[in-house]
């Protein structure tokens, strides 16, 4: 994906299990792709696809009973997965931002806001209390909240879903992260706040000249404010591009069926499109292509065979089988 010397961020091979009673059941298989300086990846998929624990592997918040079997995290060509807890600590916040899908159970309920931002700025920052404070309320003030000299004496119970999604992006970009993972930052808010909230990430993204990876399930989203696009299903990358070619010419039948069932209004009624079935648990992916059991034009060799990722042209790459088909056709 792109220059080798333009990648900020890159995920190689990563394969990432849990241990469950013994047994290590996989739930990422071999997942790669790459963050350039300046750029917004969109990463695709239903719940369950393995989108949020790919981030959380990035920042090392992994669960106890996660294992890494393969792979490399590199952060500016660095080896995140061997480097050791303080240096993480030291990258996690000042390099790495992230914004969480539940601000209200990310926050610290029985802290103020102005505790809990100045906290990240005391840990990269040398800089006094009194000043970290200040610097928590300019940064309230660059997430556009009204009134934060009162706001960073406030608890989260006090604030709305909106406010408190913007005092986690506030959280996130407290130092200037060269890369901001924002993992479903829209989830539950109002189409209105929805919007807002977008635009500020973008806002923050050019002003910081920061890279974005952006989490969602919303394609809407990714039209709107992505560069690149990775469509993840069951623990595969199954196809990725620019965004472009992503809406334009979408080769594999999941991101087919996912751009097929965003609702469009015609002029008598509104027709939605569904994909039958289920993202399966990770105990149950079948042996061959994983969207074999839900595809209408799969094959014996797909039910028994796992697709390779194939390239298209340039950064187009899908894994299907009827890849030659064009299967957008059908």
């Amino acid at each position: 994906m792109e220059n080798e010397s333009t990648k900020l961020l890159e995920i190689r091979d990563l394969v990432l299990g849990f241990n469950i009673e013994g047994e290590t059941v996989n739930v990422i298989d071999n997942v790669s792709f790459s963050i350039n300086e300046g750029q917004i990846v969109g990463l695709v998929g239903e719940s369950g696809c393995g989108k949020s624990i790919t981030s959380l592997s990035v920042m090392r918040l992994l669960p106890r009973n996660a294992v890494i079997s393969k792979g490399e995290i590199l952060y500016q060509g660095k080896n995140l997965l061997e480097s050791a807890e303080d240096e993480i600590i030291k990258i996690r916040g000042k390099e790495l931002g992230m914004i969480f899908q539940e601000p209200m159970t990310s926050l610290n309920p029985v802290y103020t806001i102005g505790d809990q931002i100045s906290e990240i700025i005391l840990l990269h920052s040398q800089v006094s209390k009194k000043e970290a404070l200040d610097m928590a309320i300019e940064k309230l003030k660059l997430v556009s909240i009204p009134s934060p000299e009162k706001v960073v004496r406030q608890y989260p119970h006090e604030l709305s879903g909106g406010m408190r999604q913007r005092v986690m992006i506030a959280m996130a970009m407290a130092c200037d992260p060269k890369v901001l993972i924002a993992d479903e930052p829209t989830t539950a808010l109002d189409v209105t706040i929805q919007a807002q909230i977008l635009d500020l990430i973008r806002d923050l993204k050019d002003r910081t000249k920061s890279s974005v990876l952006l989490i969602t399930h919303d394609l809407g989203v990714v039209a709107e404010m992505c560069d690149y696009v990775v469509v993840m299903y069951a623990g595969h990358v199954v196809e990725e591009a620019d965004v472009f070619s992503i809406f334009e010419n979408p080769r594999h039948p999941y991101t087919i069926g996912l751009l097929r069932s965003l609702p469009t209004l015609n002029e008598d009624r509104e027709r939605l499109h569904t994909i039958d079935g289920t993202v399966p648990a990770p105990k149950d992916f079948p042996k061959g292509c994983r969207f074999a059991p839900r595809c209408g034009k799969a094959t014996e060799q797909c039910l028994n065979e796992v697709p390779p990722l194939t390239s298209i042209n340039g950064t187009h790459r899908a894994r299907c089988f009827s890849i030659t088909e064009k299967v957008g056709d059908a």
